[in-house]
This record gives C-alpha cells, structure tokens and sequence, in this order.
C-alpha cells in the first residue's frame, strides 16, 4: 500500500498519545497525520518557514479520520501521506496509518486553503508554485473534506478557553486539539465503552491564545455532533460515531 504515498515516517505509539485503556486517542492520530504531512514538505523543502518567507501559509478546514482498529501503545506505526490533486481553491492530502504488517489501521482525508500571510486572505492554489509528489492511482476518499456539512448541535456544555499549549506555530489553536475538545463535551462512561469509528471536523475560525469556544452538543443514536462558537462566529463543528470495542478488535 506504501507505494501509492510519495512520503513515509515510522514511528511507535507513545503511552502519554494513549487514554486510559492504553488506546491511541483520536486527536492523538490526528497528530500522527499532522506530523507526516508536515515532514513531507519538509523533505521537499517547502515547509512553514519556507512558505512564510514567500508570503503564504496552508490552513486546514475540514477533514474526516476513519479508524478501522485503533493502534495501542507500544504498537509500531507506518504513517503513509501523499497530496491530492487541487480542485479550484481547495488543496487535498490523503494520510494513512499501517501496522507492521502493512493493513491498514485507519485513515484520513484533508482540504486546505492557501492564505496570504499578512492578510490572511485566500489565495489562488495556483499561486502555490512548487510541485507536490500526488497520490498514486485514483482518489477514493470516504468523505470530500472541503464540502463537510454538520447540523448544529443544541444543548450547551460550557466553554473552552484557548491556553498557550494550544497554539501552533500559526498561533492559532491546532486543529487537533478540537478533537479532544469535541469527544471532552461527552461522559466518560459513553466514550471509555468503545472507540471512535469515523471523525468530521470542519474549522470555519482559527481561535486564538485567550479565547474562549462556547461548545454546544447533541446526540442522535450513535451519531455525536458538538458546535464551537467565539462570540457570534462559528469556529468549529464535529460529528462522531462509536463502535465496540469488541466489533474493532475482531474486524
């Protein structure tokens, strides 16, 4: 499966990535995806620093994780990566993670938007002028990351304010870190019965350090849907589905 992604990392699944029964978080997985994707621009020497001085930088705004098993602690990874085509303004990236058999574990899609740096104004994705290694063979993805659609959830369950361990080095809350924040609005005797089968996130506003993100959530069967808002603007909303853990560990 690897020869269909340009970039790889090996990498072994750290006990402070994992929850309390020793399973990889989601937003921890989502890390892993963050990490690779950020080598392989690196490795092709177009990485933030890079882009920064040409007067762009890459935001995300939406993508969906789909964890076939979730890896435990101690596992050793494959994290496999490749972009994707553009599509008008919209960049795409696919990343996967492998155990040491090669099966694939769990995967994830992603749309970008290109901005200006000092503005923060879109830009043209042609106005990205390097040449990016694509996915081999065709796109297949289980969701389009740029046209996620999530019905706002409801009831309100506080806030969350963004701390300085939030930021990352665009000084904005990372986008991992919403995943925590959405599964954090449900009880842990929902979320330690089974583990995450498909995650959606769309990222409308980039909160900053001293913000504070009222959370709304619903529920609908097996269906999650938690909605941020900074004032009167939408930041973020997520929806998630559970699985036993029973269905995951036997396929």
């Amino acid at each position: 499966m690897t020869k269909r992604y340009p970039f790889s990392l090996r990498l072994r699944v750290r006990g402070f990535d994992c929850d309390g029964q020793g399973r990889l978080r989601a937003a921890c997985a989502l890390r892993y995806v963050q990490e690779a994707a950020g080598g392989h621009l690196e490795s092709l020497g177009f990485g933030f620093q890079k882009l920064k001085e040409e007067g762009m930088f890459f935001v995300l705004i939406g993508q969906g994780l789909r964890i076939l098993r979730t890896p435990r602690e101690g596992e050793l990874l494959t994290v496999a990566t490749a972009p994707v085509p553009a599509r008008g303004a919209r960049m795409f990236r696919e990343t996967v993670l492998l155990d040491g058999e090669g099966n694939l574990l769990a995967e994830n899609q992603t749309a970008w938007a290109l901005l200006d740096f000092e503005t923060g104004r879109p830009l043209r994705s042609s106005s990205f002028r390097h040449e990016l290694p694509a996915l081999g063979g065709e796109w297949t993805p289980f969701v389009d990351p740029s046209r996620i659609r999530i019905s706002e959830a409801q009831e309100p369950c506080g806030g969350r304010e963004v701390r300085l361990s939030d930021l990352d080095v665009n000084r904005h809350m990372n986008n991992t870190v919403y995943a925590d924040a959405a599964l954090d609005c449900f009880p842990e005797e929902v979320l330690c019965s089974a583990g995450v089968d498909t995650m959606l996130l769309r990222y409308q506003y980039q909160a900053r350090l001293g913000e504070t993100i009222s959370l709304r959530r619903g529920r609908e069967d097996n269906c999650f849907r938690v909605s941020g808002s900074v004032g009167n603007s939408a930041c973020f909303s997520a929806e998630f589905s559970l699985k036993a853990l029973a269905t995951e560990d036997h396929g």
